[in-house]
């Protein structure tokens, strides 16, 4: 006789026993591997958090940002100085091409 056999041949009040004690067994098997995930991955995030504090503190973000904020108003001062020399040289060269058609009117 196999080991169902034997189960089979048991007292119904018996095998209910012998399936809720199974299923209880694996709950808390399942459940001990998920409390021993989650705390795995709390202090895998507690030290993700603990290395970027360190990297704040160690690249002196106030004095970093103020760093990049004069690049970007210097680079925004060259943009407006190119826009300008830009508007000045299309300014030119319509005057040009003005003087150029004057020039040819006349001539005929």
């Amino acid at each position: 006789m196999g080991f169902l056999e034997k189960i089979r041949n048991k007292s119904e009040k018996t095998r209910k026993i012998i399936v809720w004690t199974i299923t209880i067994l694996i709950g808390l098997i399942l459940f001990s591997w998920w409390i021993h995930y989650s705390i795995k991955k709390i202090n895998k995030l507690s030290n993700l958090k603990e290395r970027e504090n360190f990297l704040k503190q160690d690249l002196n973000v106030p004095a970093f940002k103020k760093e990049v904020i004069d690049k970007i108003g210097k680079i925004k001062e060259e943009r407006e100085k190119l826009k300008g020399s830009v508007k000045e040289e299309i300014k030119n060269l319509i005057i040009e091409e003005k003087n150029n058609n004057f020039k040819e009117n006349n001539s005929k």
